[in-house]
């Protein structure tokens, strides 16, 4: 915590495994931990982020079973050094749709705005008529930030 001495001589943490993968046997290959719970957890203040610590489950100095990871200082080949992806998915919310540089069905230009309101993922909405096609524009929502038109 910046402050405290630690308990455990080398550190302290929690025994509790946010994530865990299996760390294959060749190198060169990426390991993935989804620590998405952890992260939530951090924002809504749940808990506080002292880090993270990688670690076997099971250690056995004796067995020499260690793995090795590349660190960020990595400059033999720089693509193996780690990476954090984070991905932000925001709450679903209102949109509001500015359609410019359309055509209405007769080939004159047309403009617009199209209201969808609150959207949700996995639903499909349409805006148009009957003619064929069926609507005008269509707005696929596949995740609360993915969106198609």
């Amino acid at each position: 915590d910046g402050s405290g001495a630690w308990n455990t001589p080398g550190g302290d943490y929690n025994a509790a495994a946010s994530a865990s993968a299996v760390a294959p046997g060749t190198t060169g290959v990426w390991v993935d931990w989804d620590i998405t719970a952890l992260t939530q957890d951090w924002v809504d203040g749940t808990l506080t982020n002292y880090g993270l610590i990688v670690k076997k489950a099971v250690e056995n100095p004796a067995a020499i079973d260690a793995k090795l990871f590349y660190s960020s200082d990595y400059t033999t080949v720089t693509s193996l050094r780690p990476k954090l992806t984070i991905e932000y998915v925001p709450a679903p919310g209102t949109i509001t749709m500015t359609i410019d540089g359309t055509y209405n069905r007769d080939g004159t230009p047309g403009s617009g705005s199209v209201g969808f309101g609150n959207v949700s993922a996995g639903s499909t909405y349409f805006v148009g008529d009957t003619a064929s096609p069926p609507f005008a524009v269509q707005l696929t929502v596949r995740s609360n930030a993915l969106w198609g038109l």
